[in-house]
């Protein structure tokens, strides 16, 4: 590099009224990274407590030294003035706590308060408190527990009674539970709050949906609780009313298969309808949470769907490129990501019409089946992944060739496929503050995770 080009002249600039400095341009190496931008925004600052910062340029956060930025755009060069946004860097994450179960788990869902609900493959289904304290344990299934959701996951007051939650299984049915205050008795098969036999709150079983033949492979609510979706690897999703019981099943049920507490039948709900489209499983299915109206699914024939359950249609089909194992949408940058057997997280932009480019973005670094994603609540850039190398990654989406983090389990053998033996990921939540994850370990770890 030459030696008129050894410096550019940058303007900093940032949303932040407690860290801002002038306005004016500055002349610096250009050869400098992250580090040292931030020492000289620190320096700027004159701050008593240094803090790091992170760096956007072009709507990128800086990976590179500001030599490499450029070289990379070809509109840009050294005698441009470079505006260059900071912002503060994330907190490492720090892990919380950990609690070990009897089986691999299958799938985690975290509630407003920190609740944590666990679907394990021995047919468990275990509500665990933010300290991952165990407080519930249910009997739930026959077979492994696939998917669970809170009906209420932003009821602060999961323990009112009557607050649900859903349990799906490879037994092809789903499980309605309500908490209610009662004193336990003699022979009472329900699953009681781990504290104590003194009067408490109780799971129990609310109402069985059965119709699906095949496992029962994702379960989303809407965001008023009125309704929910599950998705199976017979093919359909299927949409249920939670307002009321149907009284009977659908007509290939047989009735006098129903499953009883204490000799009384639990009630067995009707779906209100299958949508059906998908070639193949549907492995995951997500209400949109902005408007309950849509709700996106995607499965083993690449595609990713849209649907109206109003008019209960299929409205938009993109195809992709490799199987769909998990999606998830963001309210807050209406973007859906996907987590792919190919190793890749693509992310989709909802707002684009059938027959344009839908995914606008991968995401690259899994060594392994990417098994997960959710995004942050609180954040349009933040979203964490799972995947089958035994990893949780946390990802800034303007950083899309490397994760801001690696949430990295003991060290383990590496098998060829990139899949860690005996430990892989297969869940990820982000609520708040914590994540949740789980997977072949039988490992429920509660990571934080504060920006």
């Amino acid at each position: 590099m030459s030696t008129q080009e050894s410096q550019v002249q940058v303007r900093f600039v940032t949303k932040s009224a407690k860290y801002t400095v002038p306005d004016v341009p500055l002349l610096v190496p250009i050869v400098l990274k992250r580090d040292g931008l931030s020492e000289l925004v620190n320096f700027l600052l004159k701050l008593e407590t240094p803090v790091p910062f992170q760096f956007l340029a072009g709507g990128q956060l800086l990976r590179t030294s500001l030599a490499s930025f450029i070289k990379s755009q070809p509109d840009l060069s050294a005698e441009n003035i470079l505006e260059i946004e900071y912002i503060e860097s994330m907190v490492p994450p720090k892990r919380v706590s950990e609690y070990k179960v009897d089986d691999w788990i299958s799938q985690v869902c975290t509630a407003a308060n920190g609740a944590v609900l666990v679907g394990c493959y021995d047919g468990t289904a275990k509500v665990y408190d933010q300290s991952c304290q165990l407080m519930y344990n249910l009997a739930a299934h026959r077979s492994a527990v696939k998917a669970v959701a809170w009906m209420h996951s932003n009821a602060k007051d999961w323990q009112a009674p009557q607050t649900t939650f859903l349990t799906g299984s490879q037994d092809c049915s789903i499980m309605g539970w309500s908490l209610n205050q009662t004193t336990p008795t003699a022979g009472d098969v329900t699953a009681t709050n781990e504290k104590g036999p003194e009067p408490s709150l109780q799971a129990r079983p609310a109402f069985e949906c059965l119709g699906h033949t095949g496992s029962i492979e994702s379960i989303s609510a809407n965001r008023s609780g009125t309704q929910f979706a599950s998705a199976s690897s017979d093919g359909t999703i299927k949409l249920w009313s939670t307002r009321e019981h149907s009284g009977k099943s659908q007509a290939t049920v047989n009735e006098t298969k129903r499953r009883k507490l204490n000799g009384s039948a639990i009630p067995l709900k009707r779906a209100l309808c299958s949508l059906v489209g998908h070639n193949g499983a549907v492995n995951t299915v997500c209400y949109n949470t902005q408007d309950e109206r849509f709700l996106y699914s995607g499965g083993f024939d690449y595609s990713l769907r849209t649907w109206d359950a109003e008019r209960r249609v299929n409205l938009n089909t993109r195809p992709g490129d490799k199987v769909i194992l998990d999606l998830a949408y963001s309210g807050l940058s209406h973007l859906i990501a996907t987590a792919n057997a190919d190793r890749l997280i693509r992310l989709w932009d909802t707002r684009v019409q059938e027959g344009e480019p839908g995914v606008k973005l991968t995401l690259s670094g899994h060594r392994a089946w990417v098994s997960a994603v959710d995004w942050s609540p609180t954040s349009p850039f933040m979203l964490a992944s799972a995947s089958h190398d035994g990893t949780v990654k946390i990802w800034d989406v303007r950083s899309p060739t490397a994760s801001l983090y690696t949430v990295n389990p003991a060290a383990q053998d590496m098998e060829e496929s990139g899949s860690r033996k005996g430990q892989k990921l297969l869940t990820v939540d982000w609520s708040g503050s914590t994540l949740a994850s789980g997977g072949e370990e039988g490992v429920l770890r509660l990571t934080s995770v504060e920006y």
